[in-house]
């Protein structure tokens, strides 16, 4: 069964592939406002790693390709010349831009773990949080 079987799916399985990878970037978010900067650098390579297999990955092999293929042949000819075929555009266009979005993001995140391997990262926290170093000084 594939995507094609209700309207909603597409929505829920994308929401579904989406959220795979967020527990993993708040953690080490988490991590680095504990400032434990092995574990930080290890948790945000899982993160990555989840997010380039779900959303580089799964997005166009199981949303992507079921919208885009499966869809047309689920439907008569009648309701595909009807309202059907625009809201395919539009949702494959709406599709293909998010894809691209998640591939774009993915240099930034590949470029956090470069400095991070390679220790051009301190490490601090770059928002307003106390530090323990903060907390020594005061």
């Amino acid at each position: 069964m594939g995507l094609d079987s209700a309207p909603c799916a597409v929505g829920v399985v994308t929401f579904f592939i989406f959220n795979q990878s967020n527990p993993l970037l708040h953690l080490s978010k988490l991590t680095n406002y504990m400032e434990w900067k092995s574990t930080r650098a290890y948790m945000f390579i899982l993160f990555a790693a989840t997010f380039f297999l779900s959303r580089v990955v799964l997005l166009p092999l199981v949303v992507i390709r079921s919208t885009f293929f499966e869809l047309p042949r689920a439907v008569s000819r009648e309701d595909w010349e009807g309202a059907v075929v625009y809201t395919w555009y539009t949702t494959n266009a709406c599709l293909g831009a998010l894809w691209l979005l998640n591939v774009y993001w993915l240099k930034p995140i590949l470029r956090v773990i470069k400095r991070n391997i390679t220790g051009m990262d301190k490490g601090n926290p770059t928002d307003d949080t106390i530090t323990r170093e903060d907390a020594k000084t005061k």
